[in-house]
């Protein structure tokens, strides 16, 4: 397989979670690659975003990425919390993966007094978060590839005026399928499920009470698909639709329909 094909494949993957990508590095992948996004989501919280990625890969082995940066245009508006990531290969098709997301972003204070509304938008990523996770790619071929990722998802608690709120522990699981239609035109098509483990509380200071959301074990599950295809030699663009097909309770309002366009380049 050519250069441009593994390159075009491992830049093809989904852009709908933190990690950079699902698949396995390839002596290609040396480097650095930076990537420019846009999003935009129809629903509850009409999500509307611009971010840029940034990652290294040495070797074939490990992957550092500053994933996440950018500006959140829609309510609640403000910069974004940036994620560092990792990727460890342990193998041909396997990896493992930390992310943690920097608490420096959107404010949430003006919700002090709407619990809900302060649990919808810690669930649709303003919380900072740590994940541990693992990905294997069970095909890698030059015309098809396959790969999935399982991870815990830790919350860490939203300190308020007036109270506290702590997020529920996640189940992320995700897989992915990438065809090569042609060495510079990919599809792909996957789904991502997301399950609390636990209930997220609302402490309230004032009162002295403690409201629990009983979102436990409320799966949530989204479906994506789209295309990426090579402008020229190291630069790629791509079009990303999601759908989130069943919310996690009444708390987590990700939006129904979202699109996410995104250029890259590989020095």
């Amino acid at each position: 397989m050519s250069k441009k094909i593994i390159v075009s494949t491992l830049l093809g993957a989904s852009l709908s979670f933190a990690t950079w990508g699902y698949f396995p590095l390839q002596e290609s992948d040396s480097g650095l690659q930076v990537r420019a996004n846009h999003y935009i989501g129809f629903g509850d919280s009409d999500t509307h975003y611009f971010n840029a990625d940034v990652r290294y890969v040495l070797g074939t082995s490990l992957e550092i990425a500053l994933l996440n940066v950018g500006f959140q245009i829609s309510d609640p508006s403000g910069l974004q919390n940036p994620v560092l990531s990792a990727r460890y290969q342990l193998g041909e098709k396997s990896l493992v993966f930390a992310e943690y997301a920097l608490p420096i972003g959107l404010d949430v204070s003006k919700y002090n007094d709407d619990f809900e509304t302060l649990a919808k938008y810690v669930y649709t990523g303003v919380a900072s978060f740590l994940q541990l996770g693992y990905q294997h790619a069970f095909v890698l071929k030059p015309r098809f590839s396959w790969s999935s990722e399982i991870g815990y998802k830790m919350f860490f608690s939203e300190s308020l005026d007036d109270g506290t709120i702590n997020p529920a522990s996640r189940i992320h699981i995700a897989t992915e399928l990438d065809f090569n239609s042609k060495p510079s035109f990919i599809w792909f098509a996957g789904a991502n499920l997301e399950m609390p483990i636990s209930s997220s509380e609302l402490e309230d200071n004032y009162y002295g009470y403690t409201y629990t959301l009983d979102d436990d074990f409320n799966i949530g599950f989204k479906v994506f698909g789209g295309a990426s295809l090579e402008l020229s030699k190291g630069m790629f663009i791509q079009e990303e639709v999601s759908f989130m097909l069943i919310p996690i309770g009444d708390t987590y309002t990700d939006n129904g329909l979202a699109f996410k366009t995104s250029l890259k380049y590989a020095f």
